[in-house]
């Protein structure tokens, strides 16, 4: 019983960074795109040695919000992991898995990194008002944008939080 409480209590976000132009667009538009492809075979899909290398379409997302701060974004998206999972598949990967895997031919274990990627496996848009817990904006981004009306649904958005 209080391990199923645990887990039901338990609140995961996942985060997406981004540039502040692009910020503004995806929240007037309420779509975050499909941009990144990944490798079936490093996904954990059933699939047959044919289709192995096969690109599967999504979103990349990270656990680690320190790390979508320092990809030299201006905004990270913070997003309800558990709700993500309801409504799509999340695959784990690790981002360097050919330079980071023991046996891989391209081993190389000073290139660790523990990105904490999570993909959410989808070829169309993702509504991000239904995902969306969080909003971050780098300061010196803020001022320099805070006074441009390409930038209001970002700067007036209610989750905002200047960091």
């Amino acid at each position: 019983m209080l391990l199923i409480d645990l887990f039901e209590a338990r609140v995961a976000h996942l985060y997406h960074g981004t540039n502040a132009l692009s910020a503004a667009r995806i929240l007037r538009d309420d779509r975050l795109e499909p941009r990144s492809n990944h490798v079936k075979g490093n996904l954990n899909i059933q699939s047959s040695s044919n289709d192995y290398a096969q690109l599967v379409s999504g979103i990349s997302l990270t656990r680690d919000r320190d790390f979508a701060l320092s990809w030299g974004t201006e905004v990270v998206f913070e997003l309800d992991q558990n709700r993500l999972r309801h409504n799509y598949r999340l695959a784990p990967i690790d981002f360097m898995s050919d330079l980071t895997r023991p046996g891989s031919k391209k081993y190389q274990p000073e290139r660790r990194r523990e990105e904490r990627e999570e993909f959410v496996i989808t070829e169309r848009p993702l509504q991000l008002s239904r995902y969306l817990t969080g909003l971050m904006m780098d300061w010196a981004s803020y001022n320099d944008v805070k006074d441009d009306p390409e930038y209001e649904p970002l700067i007036n958005h209610p989750m905002l939080r200047i960091i």
